[in-house]
């Protein structure tokens, strides 16, 4: 009797215990994920910035191109009046696009003539001189248009991490809306989540490209709490 007694007490004490327990117990933390690979295949602005960085560069190797190929042969002076020009916005003015044509040509005929120098086994002194001169003027051009490139690099390694950065605070920002509004405290990377979560991909997807949809809660789980395990970071 003294045993039943004292089970029933043990009993009781442990429904007590797990009454104030369950009463005290903290709310369970809301986790979400988010496919970041996803976001950046799917997000349209990234695509337009990319297009848009891609064609610069593409422009910039046009004109590179065009200074090695068109004018590599003239004078330091009449080189700064190249660069000048192709400065400027298009279409050229009549008169600017008449100058650059000239400037053209002379370079042509400089080249031509340098060409045939080259080819010119039984060279007189003057022919000679006159050859050196035109080897040191493209040498001068060839070390001027490479600094134009070095310039042209540089301008596209700033306006690369420039639009990296802009479109990752974009994404970021978008995240942390997308978690606030619906009451999530944690959101990791889905890539380094084996279980758990509720995989908001698609809202924060919509929400950059200006749209609407509702987080998914994770397949065959309530959402993650505080006793999850998962790894992967914002």
């Amino acid at each position: 009797m003294r045993t039943l007694r004292t089970l029933a007490a043990l009993v009781l004490a442990a429904h007590m215990m797990s009454g104030a327990w369950a009463q005290n117990a903290p709310a369970p933390v809301k986790v979400a994920v988010v496919d970041l690979a996803r976001v950046s295949n799917e997000y349209n602005r990234l695509a337009q910035v990319r297009t848009e960085i891609q064609s610069w560069y593409q422009q910039q190797q046009k004109y590179l191109e065009d200074l090695a190929h068109n004018y590599s042969f003239l004078t330091e002076e009449h080189f700064k009046e190249v660069l000048d020009i192709l400065s400027k916005p298009r279409p050229l003015p009549q008169a600017l696009a008449k100058r650059r044509e000239e400037l053209q040509k002379l370079n042509e005929e400089k080249e031509s003539r340098y060409l045939e120098l080259q080819a010119k086994v039984d060279r007189t002194d003057k022919e000679r001189d006159e050859f050196n001169q035109l080897q040191e003027i493209n040498n001068a051009r060839n070390a001027d248009i490479d600094k134009v490139a070095d310039d042209l690099r540089a301008q596209f390694m700033e306006k690369k991490t420039k639009a990296e950065t802009d479109l990752t605070d974009a994404i970021t920002q978008a995240v942390k809306e997308v978690a606030t509004a619906a009451g999530y405290v944690l959101v990791l990377n889905k890539m380094g989540v084996m279980y758990g979560g509720d995989d908001i991909t698609d809202v924060v997807i919509q929400k950059l490209n200006g749209s609407t949809a509702a987080p998914r809660p994770a397949t065959g789980a309530a959402p993650a709490g505080a006793g999850n395990t998962a790894g992967g970071g914002q």
